[in-house]
């Protein structure tokens, strides 16, 4: 995810795109090679990154189906995107690791803020960093019996309401 202030200012080229579901604008950086010079491996930790390519070393593949509002889809993208669909619904896939605690801090580049998702307990600890809980809670499909939403493989953190026992269809991820 694109913070306001920007794509990092690496030397590695970053490139970007953007998301619109109905109500909501998303912006990422996507970093198209993970190969190249200017690249680290990432720390131990408890974490998720929207994934483009493969996943580094040591993470896993998961992704989230969202089943958007069928009346009224404004859906839209452009510019490079992270993997997915990007189409009447909306699947966003993830590269995940749980392999450390998240209040155990990790060293990763500091010049701008950023956005990481939590993968378990709380949110990734980075040193030199504040961290802070923010979400997006967006209205899924009202027509329950046709739901396209899911997920699947290892994800980060998230709230799904399916309309049954908790009050509408919508579903709230956490960053």
């Amino acid at each position: 995810m694109k913070p306001r202030t920007g794509c990092p200012t690496s030397a590695s080229r970053w490139l970007e795109g953007s998301l619109t579901k109905t109500e909501y604008n998303f912006h990422f950086c996507v970093k198209p090679d993970a190969s190249d010079e200017f690249s680290l491996a990432w720390p131990q930790g408890d974490y998720c990154v929207l994934k483009h390519g493969n996943c580094p070393t040591d993470f896993t593949e998961g992704y989230v189906q969202f089943d958007d509002d069928d009346t009224d889809n404004g859906n839209a993208h452009g510019g490079v995107m992270p993997d997915g669909t990007y189409g009447s619904d909306t699947r966003l896939n993830f590269c995940c690791r749980s392999d450390g605690r998240s209040y155990n801090a990790i060293t990763l580049p500091t010049d701008k803020p950023f956005y990481l998702f939590p993968n378990g307990n709380g949110c990734q600890e980075v040193n030199g960093m504040h961290s802070l809980v923010e979400y997006i809670q967006w209205d899924d499909e009202d027509q329950t019996q046709n739901v396209h939403s899911g997920i699947g493989g290892d994800t980060p953190g998230m709230t799904y309401c399916d309309g049954h026992n908790c009050g509408g269809t919508y579903s709230k991820i956490y960053f």
